[in-house]
């Protein structure tokens, strides 16, 4: 599904990691560790495309990337947002975005805008959004971060049924997964 050999990257010169090899195959996934700092989320950004980078990265699938810091807009709601995420693909009826809000407990605060949630609130969305894509490679940053432990089952469940079907996860996270993953593991250059 996605490969990546000798990838490199560096920033103004120096390099944040180098010789980075592995190989993520449907229903699986690859759990990137390492201390604060060490290019874990260089690298998602990286097989994103979204920093150069030397070196292969060959994939059969669209990816999606979902970083630490959302992109959802603060003045519009979660439906709105997720109806102007969605243009971007095969964009699903307000009913199927309003029946995964209600998945990701996030239904009553239709019509609330998302500057008025809190941080776990703003992540449940995101989790309704990479539902909605229907995107078969997620490439996830720290996705855990501000949820608690009902929402941290419920990513587990969605993460677990995604795979289930064929999809693949890159993840960035401290944290156990209750799914099963492979392990890359990043030296800190300090």
């Amino acid at each position: 599904m996605i490969k990546a050999c000798n990838l490199v990257a560096q920033r103004n010169e120096v390099s944040i990691f180098e010789n980075i090899n592995f190989a993520v195959n449907s229903g699986h996934c690859l759990q990137i560790v390492g201390a604060n700092g060490s290019g874990k989320t260089t690298l998602l950004k990286v097989i994103a495309g979204i920093i150069p980078y030397t070196g292969t990265i060959t994939t059969d699938a669209p990816v999606i990337y979902c970083g630490h810091r959302n992109c959802l807009h603060l003045e519009l709601d979660a439906l709105q947002n997720l109806e102007f995420l969605l243009s971007l693909y095969d964009k699903p009826t307000t009913r199927e975005i309003t029946n995964t809000l209600a998945l990701v407990n996030m239904s009553a605060y239709i019509g609330h805008p998302c500057h008025e949630l809190s941080a776990g609130q703003l992540q449940r969305i995101m989790l309704a959004y990479l539902m909605l894509t229907k995107v078969s490679i997620w490439l996830l940053d720290e996705p855990t971060t501000n949820l608690d432990d009902r929402a941290l089952l419920l990513f587990n469940t969605i993460c677990t049924e995604h795979l289930q079907r064929g999809g693949a996860i890159i993840i960035a996270t401290h944290l156990d997964m209750t799914f099963k993953t492979a392990t890359l593991q990043m030296d800190n250059n300090d």
